[in-house]
This record gives structure tokens, sequence and C-alpha cells, in this order.
């Protein structure tokens, strides 16, 4: 893994002499500097060939370039531009559709700038050992980098006040210090780039509204890091061998989703960082999957976190005065780790629906005395399945005190002497089908097939089909608050014997039936049906609102 020792104070002085090249932009040219003018003349150089609005090279050139003509092509043939630290290889300012091809820039200050240009195009350069930027962005919007080989650079691209660009495809590798950085910059798309060997892979800084997705982010120091960037959208990528790989630092509301991230130090991090939603990624043989300091309302939901060598997910609070609070970790599994699955070091978290599986310590918890964390999501939602769980399920209820199992086991699971699992799975999540109304369950326990499940909450029928190869049983955990009162229990539209017993919030219906696909319904009470405000009571004020309607002719259901 790349190990580049920059010290905190030369990292500080570099960025902020690119914060100064931002607003001070010096456009320094080669004394024989060459001009394609508004006219379409080209001066300065015999070695540009032009044919109407294309402009060609014949030979290397050693001179800058500044385009004053819009939608023209200018196409290096395979040659060299060539330049003096201090000079820009080509400029655009004030430009529209011009198409930079085929140039191998090299050894300028900056290689191609563009300065409040809009729709241009840069494909399949080359710019290599240019002293700030291969290809820089000021206050540009709408235009396509894509098809470049930008390496050994002091950094790759840049981009400032620049917004809807797509840059895609490149290769971008070896630059020293930033590979890919947007300042201030928004609704940008950066996709399918090989971005490799560089110090930091992609850095945000103040970037809202971006998409970043299916780059291959290989042996940086971070990979992609995000300084107040919020509504930021990374998914997709495949983010290996960095030393740290998504690095959020007051950084809120941003999705990171289907991202493969294997063998860094840290997969995920954050810092002082908000509702953000961490979902269906596979972090694998990380030192640590993911951890957040200080960070508050995130869901880290349905992501695979295997084989850590040290903790899967770390949830922590710097100091009493900084806290982390109102996470949720839900649906992930978390295996094979060598240390502890889930490390929650005084922070506030709702944990439930994960598998927690071979992992030399499942979960470890740190807390003031006062707090309290919780690890289920009530009954019959259930908790998490924890592989060292001694299962026992002969009793169901929120109390576990009535006879018959539901796939929860009977006693809790205890992490510790303040915090246990008061409903721990039986099986892997998901152990059964579950389906939800705002607080409100029904959750079928069966090995059969389940498939077309609906709730007509206006006449109070639940219906579904079931299929099987063999006779079997189905039992339906039903909230009191969907329905209630005498039952009536259809198979195939015809009424089937069917068990209940009840405890004080929810039905527990038991039948059995044969092999084949069979249609079920429940027909029952909807208790709230005569709430018309939804606000989950029924008072004198729905007694209102149907006494406006009183004598009219009623809807059919």
């Amino acid at each position: 893994m790349l190990r580049k020792i920059v010290s905190g104070l030369v990292l500080i002085t570099v960025l902020v002499g690119m914060l100064t090249f931002t607003f001070n932009i010096q456009l320094l040219r080669a004394s024989g500097t060459i001009y394609i003018r508004a006219d379409g003349a080209v001066e300065g150089t015999d070695k540009i060939q032009r044919d109407g609005d294309i402009y060609t090279f014949i030979d290397n050139i050693y001179d800058s370039i500044v385009v004053e003509r819009d939608d023209i092509v200018v196409d290096g043939a395979g040659y060299t531009l060539q330049g003096m630290p201090q000079s820009t290889g080509i400029t655009l300012e004030v430009r529209n559709n011009v198409t930079i091809k085929n140039v191998e820039i090299k050894e300028f200050q900056f290689g191609i700038l563009l300065l409040f240009s809009s729709m241009c195009h840069m494909l399949r350069n080359t710019l290599t050992l240019c002293f700030e930027y291969g290809i820089g962005l000021v206050s540009s919007s709408g235009n396509r980098i894509y098809g470049n080989n930008i390496t050994r650079n002091d950094n790759g691209i840049f981009s400032s006040d620049s917004s809807d660009n797509n840059i895609f495809q490149n290769n971008v590798t070896t630059n020293g210090l930033l590979s890919i950085w947007l300042r201030d910059s928004s609704n940008n798309t950066i996709s399918g780039n090989n971005i490799k060997d560089n110090y930091y892979g992609m850095h945000l800084w103040r970037c809202p509204d971006n998409l970043i997705s299916g780059n291959h982010i290989t042996n940086n120091h971070f990979g992609i890091d995000l300084y107040k960037s919020s509504n930021n959208t990374i998914s997709g990528n495949n983010i290996t061998d960095n030393d740290h790989c998504i690095n959020l630092i007051s950084t809120n509301q941003n999705e990171i989703s289907y991202n493969s991230i294997l063998n860094n130090y840290l997969g995920i991090g954050g810092n002082e960082s908000q509702s953000n939603l961490i979902h269906n990624n596979i972090l694998a043989n990380n030192s640590i999957g993911l951890r957040l300091t200080n960070s508050n309302n995130t869901e880290i939901r349905s992501n695979i976190i295997t084989q850590s060598k040290s903790i899967g997910i770390r949830l922590e609070s710097s100091s009493e005065v900084m806290r982390s609070f109102d996470n949720i970790v839900t649906e992930n599994v978390i295996n094979f780790t060598k240390g502890t699955g889930l490390e929650i070091d005084y922070a506030i978290t709702k944990t439930y629906h994960n598998n927690f599986i071979q992992n030399t310590n499942h979960a470890y918890v740190k807390l003031p005395a006062e707090t309290q964390n919780v690890w289920d999501d009530g009954y019959p939602s259930g908790g998490n399945y924890w592989g060292d769980y001694i299962v026992t399920d002969v009793r169901w209820g929120e109390d576990q005190d009535l006879e018959g199992s539901d796939m929860i086991g009977d006693s809790p699971y205890m992490i510790n002497e303040r915090n246990k699992d008061r409903y721990p799975l039986t099986e892997p999540w998901p152990m059964s089908n579950c389906w939800y109304f705002e607080d409100d369950y029904v959750m079928a326990i069966t090995s059969s097939s389940i498939k077309k499940f609906s709730f007509n909450k206006k006449v109070g029928e639940m219906s579904f089909n079931i299929a099987t190869d063999t006779s079997d049983s189905c039992k339906v955990i039903i909230s009191k608050r969907l329905l209630d009162g005498a039952f009536n229990f259809l198979i195939d539209n015809a009424t089937s014997p069917c068990s209940i017993r009840w405890s004080s919030d929810f039905h527990m219906l038991n039948f059995t039936y044969s092999q084949g696909t069979h249609g079920v319904k429940i027909l029952g009470e909807f208790v709230l049906r005569y709430d018309l405000n939804n606000d989950r009571k029924i008072d004198i004020k729905d007694i209102a609102t149907i006494a406006k309607h009183y004598g009219e002719k009623a809807e059919d259901p």
C-alpha cells in the first residue's frame, strides 16, 4: 500500500496556495504564444493546419496556445505540445463548444485551462509533468473530460466554481497530491475513471449534489475525501488498497451505496457528519470496516462487512461534549471479524435485524451510566441474529410468555449488564416475511413461498398466495391495530380451520395446507376504519366529518 509522507504543515501550505490560485489566476504564456483568432486565423506557427473548423497539428509545438474562436476542433494528431513551467499549454477563456483531442501536453504550469467556458470537450489527450494541474476548470460548466491519460503531474484535474461537468473514463495516476479536486462545484458527474497511486484519489471541498460512480480507485492515501459537501452520491465504485477509502468530514446527507471496498485500512470513515445513508456496500478485508466519530442520524443498512482485521463497525464520541447519537445499524451482515463486529463507544445507536456470525467478539459497548442503546425493533419485528445465541423458542408474545414459537428467542441476548437484545432472532435476517404499516406489523412464519401480499384497509382484508412442494403450516402474527374482532379465514375462497391465539397487542393465526399454490384471505374488523383524518384515533372530529355527509350515497369499497 502506498505510503507517502506528507507533513501537516506542508499539506496545509499547498492547499492554501491552491485556494489563492483559484482567485488570482495569472495567464502566464511563453514568449511565442500561438493564437487561434476569432476570425479563424492561426498566428505564431505554421505547425497547425486549418481545414474549416478543424485545426490539426502537423508537428510538435514548443509554445502555448490561446483559443479565441468557438465551435472548433483542435486535433493534436498524436503530436506533443511542450512548454515552460510558468506557462499554460492551451487556454480557453469565455469559449463555447471547443474540442481538444489527441495531443500530448507536458511541462507546463497548467496543461489545459478553461475559464468561463462551456460545452467544451477534452478527449484522448495525455497530460504529464505539469507543475500545477493537468486540466483546470474555473467557473466553467457543461464540459466533458474523457478518455485522457493524466499522469505524473503535481495534480490531475481541478474544478472551481464549476457545475454540470462530466469527467469520465480518464486514467488519472501517479499525480503528486490530488488526482481530482472539486472546490465549490456542484452537479458534476465523475464516473468510470481509473484513479491510482495519488495522495488524494478524489477530494471534494464544499461541493453539493455530485455523482461519483463506477470509478476504480486504488493505492491512494485517501480514496474519496469529502469536506463540508452535502447531497452527493457515491455509488458503484471499486475502491481497493488505500489507507482511507471513503472519508467524510463535516459532511451531511450523502448516499454511499453499492461500492466494493476491499483491502483498505479504513473502509468508510466519518467525523462530525450528519444524516448520511450508507447502504448495500461490500466492505471486505479492511482493518476497520466503518468508523463514525461524533456523527449523528446516520443509517447503516444492508451492508456486508466481512473479514475485518480489527473492527467491523465502530461508532464513537471523542469527548463528553461531542457525541454520536440517533444512528441506526440495520440489516447488515457482520461476520468473520478478527476483533469486534460492532463497537459502540459513548454513542447512542439503534441496532436491529443484523446478522452477527463468527466474529471473535460480536459486540462491545461503552456508555455513560445514564444512557442505554436499543438492540431490537420491538415485537414481532425482532432484534438481531447472534451466531453464539443458544436457541430456545417455545414461547411467543411481547413478553415471550405464551405457548407457541415465533422464531424469536424466549430469553434475551445479553451484550453487557445494561445492553440486551430483547428479541434475538433464531434465524439469520430476513428470517421470514414481514410487512410494515407505519408502526404496525404483519409477519408470516413459514418455510413456504409467499407472494402477492396485500392489505385492503377499507374492508379489513389481508390476502396472499402461498406455495409449497409438500404439506406445510404457517403462522401469521398480526397487530390488533390492523385487524381485530372475529376473523373469517379462507383458503382458495373456502372457509378453513385456523387456530387463533392472542396477546395484548397481537393475534397469532396458525393454519395448515396441502401441496401446491393456495390463495389465503384473512378477514377481520379494521379497528381504525372510521379514523377519517388519519390521526390514529376515533373522536368527535371523525364524527363531525361523517355528519357533514349525512344522507349522501356511500361509495362502493
